[in-house]
């Protein structure tokens, strides 16, 4: 139970977060895993410059290597579709460099 005043410090910011897990087979590794990811954030007209889109390795998974991409949107209101594009970029670049 709150029994004082709360504030909301991020009143007038709309930057929203989007996290996308990625999981890349090992028989598929490639070096340029995070670079692919990397490029589909960048490639996007509404993910934000600064901070700039990072990957994290995040696991070693029994049969994957797991990754974390990690970027930034203008309008929290529009996380949600700018992940879902996101996904189709990673899958569409995936599929173009032979990794399925």
């Amino acid at each position: 139970m709150v029994t004082g005043i709360v504030k909301n410090l991020v009143r007038g910011d709309r930057v929203g977060r989007i996290i996308i897990p990625v999981k890349v087979v090992w028989a598929a590794i490639r070096r340029k895993s995070a670079a692919v990811l990397i490029e589909a954030a960048k490639s996007h007209d509404e993910v934000v410059r600064f901070p700039a889109p990072s990957v994290f390795f995040s696991a070693f998974g029994q049969t994957s290597l797991d990754f974390d991409l990690v970027c930034f949107v203008e309008d929290v209101e529009r996380a949600r579709r700018v992940k879902s594009d996101l996904h189709f970029a990673i899958f569409t670049l995936f599929a173009e460099a032979g990794w399925r």
